[in-house]
């Protein structure tokens, strides 16, 4: 007997890959632990994980975090909730965004779009807690914006309502900015 994709039962946007038939789970996210197919969830070429399409927004925005970080070491200071992600992201960010195309190569579409991706970033938007998010994406150097825009172009394709109200306050201060 084999396990339901936690992402199919919600029927969310999947990334399939040639010659994917069905909806059962081939693992489980590294981050969040629900059963993936392999629509859903995708293993990185380099680091032996696994990870779902609903936690890969979190992993792209920590990637942009800690290659910005490097730069400019007080860009978290005073955000608790993005200190940790970058903390529980920091053996397998990503470097650049070439770096993810090749761990990721089923998601390279992404790369494509983030140009598409127009992000309003405002300290009016979202809760309070928006204004200092949009101190922290302003000062992100130019290559992770990259990151973040990848990141959001994936969370406008997988979000839906249910999931939406369960995302981190950096999350969805992202999909409300973005167009």
């Amino acid at each position: 007997m084999s396990s339901e994709c936690y992402c199919c039962s919600f029927n969310m946007f999947r990334v399939d890959p040639p010659g994917h038939s069905g909806d059962s789970a081939v693992g489980i996210c590294s981050v969040c632990c629900i059963f993936c197919c392999t629509g859903h969830g995708k293993r990185d070429h380099d680091t032996p994980e696994f990870i779902c399409l609903l936690c890969l927004p979190s992993k792209l925005i920590a990637s942009a975090l800690i290659t910005s970080q490097l730069a400019n070491p007080y860009l978290l200071e005073g955000h608790r909730s993005l200190m940790e992600l970058a903390e529980r992201f920091n053996r397998t960010y990503y470097l650049s965004l070439k770096d993810f195309r090749d761990r990721m190569p089923d998601l390279y579409f992404l790369t494509g779009q983030t140009g598409k991706t127009v992000i309003r970033y405002d300290d009016n938007t979202g809760a309070a807690a928006g204004k200092g998010y949009a101190k922290v994406f302003r000062d992100l150097e130019d290559e992770s914006w990259l990151f973040v825009r990848a990141a959001a172009v994936l969370l406008k394709q997988t979000a839906n309502r249910l999931y939406l109200n369960r995302l981190p306050g950096y999350l969805q201060y992202l999909y409300e900015i973005t167009a």
